[in-house]
């Protein structure tokens, strides 16, 4: 079960920057494909932005732009 939009995969028919769609949508993460689904995310939440992405090692550390962040 998919607790918030922040969990949730989605992937549909699109050209437009996926990128920008997750943010959009405020999901995970945005597929293109023939289809509509939505699915819960495999990956790990960060502990700034509380995304789920591919770049988060573990629950709590920090995704690369939210490391820019509190680096730069």
């Amino acid at each position: 079960m998919i607790g918030s939009s922040l969990q949730a995969v989605v992937t549909i028919p699109s050209e437009e920057n996926l990128d920008l769609l997750a943010e959009f949508f405020i999901v995970s993460e945005v597929r293109k494909a023939n289809t509509i689904s939505v699915t819960k995310t495999t990956h790990h939440k960060c502990g700034r932005c509380w995304r789920h992405l591919p770049e988060v090692t573990e629950d709590g550390a920090l995704c690369n732009r939210c490391e820019d962040v509190v680096n730069g």
